[in-house]
């Protein structure tokens, strides 16, 4: 068969970006599960129903058909409709379970194309991120309807997206890969803020907040001294393109937080979609004596997630200092978030998963599993006592959680500050919270920022 003949083909892959198999789509249709009479088999992945999807060439374009599997297929992120058709396009990103099928297209199969073929993967292209494997799960029983897209995205974990270099198919050459030229991980996401640390009061300052890629960090310091009167670059060349972003198309919402100062705005929502942005508020204090200090922080959210905190101490002075340059701190995301919140507040519970799934914090994905189980485990409790931050999700739901309810109990009793225990609400009026709870700072981060 010739080049120009060649079929599309599907790249298999585990959760951990590991590269399981590769299946030429050389039929006309083929179906795909867990059972290994399938075409396409996905064995050992329990949350892969046995007859899950099929595949279709039809009119130029190959169609995939979820058949009403109990746990759902996931397109690059976003749940396919039961029995509704969808093209595939080159590159597309298909969840199942703990796996996920990568789609690349070439010239269409003929239609006397016999059996499907596989090859194994070749050990020494294999990328190993370090993402520890997974042990099988019972069976997800079947559901339809609303039910079924809710009780989707508790059940299981939507993969990841992947990058280019995960799949490294130089040993079929007729088969280039143009993926992105770097890739990223969460350890290469920045985010910085500038401000004057000294502030007088009843006049306004600016605060600068940053997010971008390690590979950007000159460029945003040179914005910002360009900002400041200090340079002539233009900000708006200084972005770049050509990497692969882990949270593109995000909603990133920065916070500013310090009693006695005031921000306008309060808060700002863009999408992430450059290697690096940059947000601006203006803040000024109405009243302090000269020589206090005063703390705040920045917290900055992947949709309703909480990533990032940057800490901002601000020196109250009586009149103006000499200018110059102004104070910057710089943080990296956490890296283990643990997100308290009812399973009856679905947009907190998707949008949730899809920052962890996107950040590859699949750990998380699994604990999930365990929070809404009749017992509090050990393992639960020990996930909480390593995590850098406890998010808590309040809400008339959260409120009457038994599940949330002992999960705030719980690291009330750990002693780790208020800095530790970060309650956010969206529903207006707020709902009161416990005594227990009183002492915290809710901060409002509105429902339309959730979305991914």
């Amino acid at each position: 068969m010739s080049q120009s003949e060649r079929p599309a083909r599907f790249v298999l892959q585990s959760y951990s970006g590991e590269v399981l198999q590769e299946y030429l789509l050389d039929k006309i249709e083929m179906s795909i599960g867990r059972a290994s009479s399938r075409d396409i088999p996905v064995p050992a992945d329990k949350l892969i129903s046995r007859y899950h999807a099929t595949l279709r060439y039809e009119n130029g374009s190959y169609i995939l058909r979820d058949e009403g599997s109990a746990n759902g297929t996931f397109i690059n992120g976003k749940l396919l409709e039961v029995m509704k058709p969808y093209v595939l396009q080159d590159g597309d990103q298909i969840a199942l379970g703990r796996h996920q099928l990568i789609f690349y297209s070439s010239p269409p199969p003929p239609a006397n194309a016999g059996p499907t073929t596989a090859f194994p993967h070749d050990a020494g292209h294999t990328v190993q991120p370090g993402v520890r494997n997974y042990s099988p799960l019972p069976d997800a029983p079947a559901l339809s309807g609303e039910q079924a897209v809710q009780e989707t995205a508790r059940a299981r974990p939507p993969a990841r997206p992947v990058s280019g270099s995960l799949v490294d198919t130089s040993y079929h050459p007729e088969y280039p890969v143009t993926g992105p030229t770097q890739v990223l991980s969460p350890e290469q996401l920045r985010f910085t803020a500038f401000h004057s640390q000294e502030i007088v009061a009843h006049t306004w300052d600016i605060l600068l907040v940053y997010a971008y890629i390690e590979q950007a960090t000159e460029a945003i310091y040179k914005d910002a001294a360009a900002f400041a009167g200090e340079s002539d670059d233009a900000s708006s060349q200084a972005s770049q393109k050509g990497h692969q972003l882990l949270l593109r198309g995000a909603n990133i919402t920065v916070v500013p937080e310090c009693d006695g100062v005031s921000f306008n705005p309060k808060r700002l929502t863009f999408k992430w979609m450059e290697d690096w942005h940059r947000v601006e508020f203006r803040f000024s204090v109405s009243d302090g004596l000269p020589g206090a200090a005063a703390n705040g922080r920045i917290s900055i959210f992947a949709g309703p997630l909480l990533i990032g905190t940057l800490k901002m101490t601000f020196l109250l002075t009586p009149q103006k200092a000499a200018p110059k340059r102004d104070v910057d701190v710089t943080t990296k995301l956490y890296k283990q978030i643990f997100a308290s919140y009812s399973r009856d507040d679905t947009s907190v519970l998707l949008n949730c998963r899809k920052v962890y799934r996107a950040l590859g914090y699949s750990r998380f994905l699994d604990i999930d599993a365990l929070r809404f189980e009749q017992a509090f485990s050990e393992e639960l409790k020990h996930t909480i006592d390593q995590v850098d931050i406890f998010q808590l999700f309040w809400s008339a739901r959260a409120a009457n959680s038994i599940h949330v309810t002992r999960e705030w109990e719980y690291v009330l009793q750990l002693n780790k500050g208020e800095d530790f225990i970060r309650p956010v609400y969206w529903d207006v009026p707020q709902v009161p919270p416990p005594q227990q709870l009183a002492h915290l700072h809710f901060s409002y981060l509105p429902a339309y920022t959730f979305s991914f």
